[in-house]
């Protein structure tokens, strides 16, 4: 009986309640709007219209990015979904933990720049 009740938490410790998060995600998003302060001083502007920026969330915890938008986030390959609010994203040499905000068709990311930074983009539909 003991036994049963070993196997039983084993079974129960190697299930992660984030496996399925990184769907919640999935999708192609794109760059909206930003802000980048200096000094403090930040407000919202209007991304590239000419040169959009594209983040994709594959559900298998991959990232895929516009070529302009990839050294914008260490060249990151891979996320996972930590929390409703968290995410980490997984470089070559470290990972970047990203706070994030999601409502409907939209996703704001507060990347943890030096000085404040939030991107605001919008689910791409297919």
């Amino acid at each position: 009986m003991k036994a049963v009740f070993v196997l039983i938490f084993l079974m129960l410790m190697g299930c992660s309640k984030h496996s399925s998060q990184p769907s919640v995600l999935a999708g192609n998003w794109r760059l909206n709007s930003y802000i980048q302060s200096v000094m403090g001083n930040g407000s919202w502007q209007a991304a590239d219209s000419l040169n959009p920026k594209y983040i994709q969330f594959n559900a298998d915890g991959t990232l895929t990015f516009s070529a302009s938008d990839q050294a914008d986030f260490n060249n990151a390959s891979r996320y996972q979904v930590t929390s409703d609010t968290t995410m980490i994203f997984y470089e070559a040499y470290g990972t970047t933990p990203i706070k994030f905000y999601l409502a409907d068709t939209v996703l704001t990311m507060y990347p943890g720049c030096m000085e404040e930074c939030v991107d605001r983009y919008t689910r791409v539909q297919q």
